[in-house]
């Protein structure tokens, strides 16, 4: 689910957002999570190079960068791409949906604040 923010841009058009992405393991082994991205048409998630061990119900943050053209800016849920490593070092991609929340306020008030995304001029 999307966590807090904290920091961001908007410019060009584009707003981008210092975010965290919150994950629970809701399955009855541990998992390293290597990757976690989405992209589509305007909106890119990265994260930022980190692993995160989590054990059978437990929760964890990683940290991203959401870049997003505000044009395109859409509350619906982004389809999020998980790479997770088992113990027996078995890799898995698993795709799931996640509700974009505070992000999206964050991002919205980004892109209204920039001129070229709204099509005003500086006063």
């Amino acid at each position: 689910m999307a966590g807090p923010t904290s920091g961001g841009t908007g410019r060009g058009g584009n707003a981008e957002v210092d975010a965290q992405l919150t994950v629970v393991n809701a399955g009855s082994i541990p998992v390293m999570v290597r990757f976690v991205g989405a992209q589509e048409t305007g909106v890119l998630v990265r994260e930022s190079d980190q692993s995160l061990l989590l054990v059978p119900g437990s929760t964890g943050g990683i940290d991203v960068r959401l870049t997003v053209d505000c044009r395109m800016v859409s509350p619906n849920a982004l389809p999020m791409r998980f790479s997770v490593q088992t113990p027996d070092q078995l890799t898995a991609e698993v795709t799931m949906p996640v509700e974009l929340g505070t992000w999206y306020e964050s991002v919205g008030a980004l892109c209204s604040a920039s001129p070229a995304a709204t099509g005003r001029s500086p006063a």
